[in-house]
């Protein structure tokens, strides 16, 4: 077989540049000669021929995969190094003129700093007195943190003089800032010290040095004074309570707190600032707002009695400044005499009704005689003994009257009445509720026990109260102090509490039954108290 057909075969694919190769030449001649069997074995042949070429490639970049790398690397360090220096060569010619520049300008620094030499030479000569300028912020800082502010703020006007004739040497400038920088210190001093305890004189040389230092206008520094003043009230009050403390040793602690700085200030601030303004009252309306809002708070867990005389002193002190407290502060003490009382006759009346559920009404009740007659007319009658709920009802609202009394207002009258008439009103709503709940299986006898505890309710309870209520309320005082007429009377209207037990009291007359039963009651002690209503 022709061996340039075969090529032609063979070469169909392959690139120009190789088609003159002589190992392809001398392949295809080598195939020409080979049989039909021989010919069909060469795909396998040529294919292991590869796969072995390929492993003996992979063995050898096994062996000398290092060298291979560091081939690499060192063909790309001799590229970078090569680019490098061409880019070093153009740099520097690209330089050689600034070169001859800079040369230039070296030349002409030289003769500055001969210059300078020679201004050098002359300030080695005025040493001292540079050294005393220089020294200044260095004394400034002394004075102002020992306290010596009269000596600081000499200092800061002298800085301020060479600041006006020598503020174009930088030097100066700096020595400026650096007194500007503790000026602000000594002025944070000095408000913090207006902020903590101070007497008259320690305000007046404060405020003075403020004044000196022209960094507030009068409003201002009123202002300031004022702030810093409520910011060391705020703090004492915030000391001054406890945990421990009951609330009516906190509330006078915070009365006496208030009462003595507040003082203090109106008293500092009229030796200050001899202009009147309305800064001064403005300040005292709101301090005076804040203790009102502690005192509400407070005198719902306070006793009244036992704080009365300082707030009352309180007020009564302010007077001597033209600014007497007495009248915001009657309000909220009257409100809390009043919300004591209502909440002692609410417990006078939940423990009636919880008594009254569980009470039943027996002969025994009525089988034992009275001992002695009430002494006087504030004393409650022994007939109340016969029925123990109403003994303890009684007793509960002595009680309420003993709580208040002490601090007690002829003007509550009108409201202490509606409270007791209301109170009486709904026990007597209780015990006929619980007379209508035994239904109507009751015996003749236990009837009549059930109407004669009505009849104590409302009579001999309700007259008694009502002699206490002229006993707290007597109709002398009401008509001088409130002007109202002596016919007046605040008493507890007993047709309004029998309406409530219509069902048990049927006119005003108690029947002759219940005045027979009324003489009759157990022999235990009835524990009023001895303190008068």
């Amino acid at each position: 077989m022709s061996v340039d057909p075969l090529l032609g075969l063979f070469t169909k694919e392959v690139p120009e540049n190789q088609k003159d190769d002589p190992g392809l030449l001398q392949y295809v001649a080598q195939l020409s000669s080979f049989n039909l069997p021989r010919l069909l074995q060469e795909p396998v042949l040529l294919s292991d021929e590869v796969d072995r070429v390929h492993e003996q490639n992979r063995q050898l970049a096994f062996r000398h995969y290092q060298t291979f790398i560091a081939s690499a690397q060192c063909s790309t360090q001799v590229l970078n190094e090569f680019v490098h220096i061409e880019e070093k060569l153009d740099s520097f010619t690209a330089k050689l003129p600034d070169l001859r520049t800079s040369c230039e300008n070296l030349t002409a620094r030289a003769q500055e700093m001969s210059m300078a030499r020679k201004k050098n030479s002359l300030a080695l000569q005025k040493h001292p007195q540079l050294l005393e300028v220089l020294e200044i912020p260095q004394l400034m800082d002394t004075c102002v943190r020992n306290g010596y502010y009269e000596e600081a703020l000499e200092i800061g006007a002298y800085v301020r003089r060479l600041d006006k004739k020598l503020s174009n040497i930088s030097i100066i400038a700096s020595i400026v800032d650096e007194v500007k920088e503790l000026t602000a210190l000594m002025l944070r001093n000095l408000v913090q010290q207006l902020r903590g305890n101070l007497n008259l004189s320690s305000c007046l040389k404060i405020v003075g040095l403020l004044r000196r230092m022209s960094v507030f206008t009068e409003i201002q520094l009123k202002l300031l004074f004022l702030q810093c003043r409520s910011h060391y009230l705020d703090q004492q009050l915030l000391v001054s309570p406890t945990v421990a403390d009951e609330a009516s040793r906190r509330l006078q602690r915070h009365v006496d707190i208030t009462r003595e700085l507040l003082f203090d200030v109106v008293t500092q601030y009229r030796a200050l600032f001899a202009e009147e303004d309305r800064l001064l009252p403005s300040w005292v309306l709101t301090r005076v707002q804040i203790f009102l809002s502690f005192l509400q708070e407070e005198l719902k867990e306070a006793r009244v009695e036992s704080v009365l005389g300082h707030c009352m002193y309180f007020g009564l002190s302010f007077g001597r400044v033209g600014i007497d407290l007495r009248g915001l502060m009657t309000p909220f003490l009257v409100d809390a005499v009043e919300n004591t009382f209502a909440k002692h006759l609410r417990q006078a009346v939940d423990l009636f009704s919880s008594q009254m559920a569980s009470y039943s009404v027996s002969k025994s009740s009525a089988d034992i005689a009275f001992g002695l007659p009430p002494s006087d007319a504030l004393t409650p009658p022994m007939e109340l003994l016969s029925h123990p709920p109403v003994g303890h009802l009684a007793n509960q609202i002595l009680n309420a009257f003993n709580e208040t009394r002490a601090a007690l207002p002829l003007s509550l009258a009108p409201n202490i009445q509606c409270h007791l008439q209301q109170a009486m009103e709904e026990c007597a709503q209780i015990v006929s509720d619980a007379y209508r709940a035994e239904g109507t299986d009751l015996g003749e006898e236990e009837d009549r026990h059930w109407r004669h505890l009505a009849g104590q309710l409302s009579g001999d309870l309700v007259d008694y109260l009502n002699r206490c209520i002229d006993a707290l309320f007597p109709k002398k005082q009401l008509s001088e102090s409130l002007g109202l007429a002596l016919n007046r009377n605040f008493d507890i209207s007993k047709d309004k509490v029998r309406n409530r037990m219509s069902n048990l009291v049927k006119d005003e007359t108690q029947p002759e039954q219940e005045q027979a039963l009324a003489e009759q009651a157990t022999d235990v002690v009835f524990n009023v108290g001895n303190e008068d209503s």
